[in-house]
């Protein structure tokens, strides 16, 4: 008996907490993650010379946060992995989701100096 009184507090506590969630939206946007999209959808390039913030994952914290907008389609590297000064990046992104102004900004934001050059 002793067991299904504990049963109970816990489903009320558990219920109680359900009724009190956030009406608040995901801070994620709805949608599918990581869906491939098609090949017709109109992208733009940005391509430059990029410094990032000397750090062990300097890429890597790059990408994450840049990849979080999801008009951001690819980022290409160098082959210069391992440093943060120096770099020249390639940015992909879907035209109809996100403005090149918009992806410059996003870009310059997270790191030390980007300068756009033609390819």
């Amino acid at each position: 008996m002793i067991k299904r009184k504990s049963g109970v507090v816990f489903a009320t506590i558990w219920l109680c907490a359900a009724c009190g969630a956030s009406t608040q939206p995901p801070a994620v946007p709805a949608g599918p993650p990581d869906q491939p999209v098609p090949a017709s959808v109109p992208r733009g390039e940005v391509h430059g010379a990029i410094d990032l913030t000397p750090r062990s994952d300097c890429e890597e914290a790059f990408d994450l946060a840049v990849y979080k907008n999801r008009g951001v389609d690819l980022i290409t590297w160098d082959d210069l992995d391992g440093r943060c000064v120096g770099r020249e990046v390639e940015v992909t992104y879907l035209t109809d989701r996100l403005t090149k102004q918009r992806l410059l900004e996003l870009i310059r934001a997270h790191s030390d100096r980007f300068e756009e050059k033609s390819k």
